[in-house]
């Protein structure tokens, strides 16, 4: 696509929105699936076969660098610059390709990307100029020292800027105190705790990933004085955490949940687990989806007559690993689980 795109008159700029693809093993030796904080490559083709010198950068520098080939005006908003340092090279025809998960590993039989037959992308990076983008932390607005992902990198390509993330905006509103006074936070617990009803909390169990933290919920309990019931549903993740890690961040959950100031009373509950591919699913699977959402604040499942605690422990052993291959939630949601979330009882 790229070269027969640069045949018919458009500069071509190839890049990526974070690495991942790249990185065979982790540390243990075992496959690696989640997110990299490598750098991602940008490569530009010119139909006019102009001498073009590239700088590095990050993603927030790739919408500026259109505009530029483009000759139109970068907006105010755009603080990036353009990675092209050439005076003068325009065109009026461009296309951007943006490869998912598409980084430089370590070149090596660990690299997967370095080690299969790849004669397309190694013709173009041995033919074009191009340079190495940082596409992760602070770089995309995320956490310093976080891997890239879809929603930081295409956000930031798009805007031409940093564009601060969910988890970096929630976690500077816990550092200011203005997470404890949001008015919709607020009104949630005081509606739970006027009317008598259960204040449910969507966690997702894990530390890192753009998709939530369990930091947040655990936050909502704490200000959550006065409710009769606290029900916490998870969603497991086993992506930007290590595959299996389910058993002990549960057991830190547990911890933390003890140790948290605020109503952590015998009636709080762990009333449910999903897999993160029902609730989160994005490819093609609405009835999934739909039918993790349905369930949610029900608490009821076809295996409501086994015990919460033992069902959920199994189930997570049973699939340990198999992220990405099981396509269904956790099914722990039940009616009859009203096991109290302290240690050894999950």
């Amino acid at each position: 696509m790229a070269e027969y795109a640069k045949d018919h008159g458009y500069v071509v700029a190839v890049t990526a929105d974070h690495g991942n693809i790249e990185t065979l093993y982790n540390k243990e030796g075992k496959p690696h699936v989640a997110h990299t904080t490598n750098l991602v490559p940008f490569i530009v083709l010119d139909p006019q076969g102009r001498d073009i010198a590239l700088h590095d950068g990050r993603l927030g520098d790739v919408a500026p660098t259109v505009l530029s080939v483009l000759g139109l005006e970068q907006p105010a908003e755009m603080t990036g610059t353009s990675l092209i340092e050439t005076p003068g090279f325009t065109n009026k025809k461009m296309m951007l390709i943006i490869l998912d998960g598409w980084g430089f590993g370590t070149a090596d039989d660990k690299d997967a990307i370095f080690s299969a037959d790849t004669p397309a992308w190694d013709g173009l990076l041995a033919k074009y100029p191009n340079s190495r983008l940082r596409a992760s932390g602070e770089d995309v607005g995320l956490q310093a020292g976080k891997p890239g992902n879809s929603e930081a990198g295409h956000s930031n390509l798009g805007a031409g800027r940093v564009v601060a993330q969910d988890d970096v905006r929630m976690d500077r509103a816990i550092q200011d105190g203005s997470f404890k006074t949001n008015p919709v936070f607020l009104q949630a617990i005081a509606n739970a705790r006027e009317n008598h009803k259960p204040l449910h909390l969507l966690a997702y169990l894990t530390e890192k990933s753009s998709h939530g933290c369990i930091d947040y919920p655990l936050m909502l309990v704490e200000m959550a004085e006065g409710v009769e019931e606290i029900d916490l549903h998870i969603i497991f993740d086993g992506r930007s955490t290590e595959p299996g890690s389910a058993p002990a961040m549960l057991r830190t959950l547990e911890e933390r949940l003890g140790s948290a100031e605020g109503p952590v009373l015998p009636e709080d509950q762990l009333a449910g687990g999903h897999h993160r591919a029902g609730p989160q699913g994005h490819q093609h699977m609405g009835a999934h989806t739909g039918r993790a959402m349905g369930i949610l604040p029900l608490r009821t499942d076809d295996r409501s007559h086994q015990h919460g605690q033992e069902h959920t422990k199994a189930d997570i052993q049973r699939r340990q690993g198999q992220r990405g291959h099981i396509h269904h939630r956790y099914r722990c949601c039940c009616h009859s689980f009203t096991s109290q979330i302290k240690m050894g009882t999950v």
